[in-house]
């Protein structure tokens, strides 16, 4: 192993007196106030430029596309409000699950499975010590 031998080094830190003029802690917390605000604002115009590129890169990508999806985004149409026949709400659920899986994935997918997700018994106990915890007042 290498001796190595240090040289002592001066760090100056921005602190104050022991017993600082009013002008001074002034003039610290300005200083110190600044520098904040000078960050806050750069982080502010640094997130503003980002949104305005990928506005521009999405508006791009979005005119080279050809209509699809897309396309019927961007003018919504008038659903009915109805409930469907018991028969037929399973069959729908997979539709709306295939539809988000196609929206989200531009590329060929299968749904291979679709079900109730079964709660372990530890998950029901706890909620219901935190329900029986609740005094809930007669009526």
């Amino acid at each position: 192993m290498i001796p190595v031998e240090s040289a002592p080094v001066a760090v100056s830190a921005a602190t104050l007196n022991a017993d600082p003029s009013l002008i001074n802690s002034t003039l610290y917390l300005i200083v110190g106030q600044s520098i904040v605000l000078v960050t806050l604002v750069s982080l502010y115009f640094t997130c503003t430029l980002m949104a305005a590129f990928f506005k521009r890169l999405d508006a791009a990508k979005s005119a080279s596309a050809p209509l699809g999806l897309s396309g019927m985004q961007s003018a919504p149409q008038q659903v009915a409000k109805s409930t469907p026949a018991p028969e037929f709400a399973e069959g729908a659920v997979y539709a709306v699950i295939a539809a988000a899986v196609a929206t989200a994935l531009d590329q060929p997918h299968k749904i291979v499975s679709a079900g109730p997700v079964q709660q372990s018994s530890w998950s029901t106990e706890g909620r219901r010590q935190i329900f029986s915890s609740h005094q809930l007042g007669k009526r």
